[in-house]
């Protein structure tokens, strides 16, 4: 009589429950893959931003500061001119209480004249 080999089937591997576990460990696994390159490209795209944004920033904050320098130069330029104008304005004052008002120039007119018909001037 003639051998017959055995014939064994291959069943797939989802059909034991190991094989089934396996299946589903290598989709959660490329799904995790997949999620993992995902969030590298947001961080790498949000690491260019940022350093975008600080460039930028800082080119700002460097033409507020020069700004700043030159606010500070002016003001400083135009207390000194204020000061120059104090004094000039007090030395104004001082001279105009020196001179007469029109009434005291009115009265001493009206002595000197009188003083000259007295004297037949």
């Amino acid at each position: 009589m003639a051998t017959r080999g055995k014939r064994t089937l291959e069943r797939p591997p989802s059909s034991t429950s190991a094989g089934g576990v396996a299946i589903l460990l290598e989709q959660i696994q490329e799904q995790n893959h997949a999620t993992i390159k995902a969030v590298r490209s947001v961080e790498s795209s949000l690491r260019r931003e940022i350093v975008e944004l600080r460039r930028d920033l800082t080119l700002r904050i460097e033409a507020l500061e020069v700004a700043v320098r030159k606010n500070s130069e002016d003001i400083r330029q135009l207390q000194h001119d204020v000061r120059a104008l104090q004094n000039e304005v007090a030395e104004l004052k001082a001279v105009v209480r020196g001179k007469a008002d029109e009434s005291a120039l009115k009265a001493l007119e009206t002595r000197v004249a009188r003083l000259e018909a007295r004297l037949g001037l």
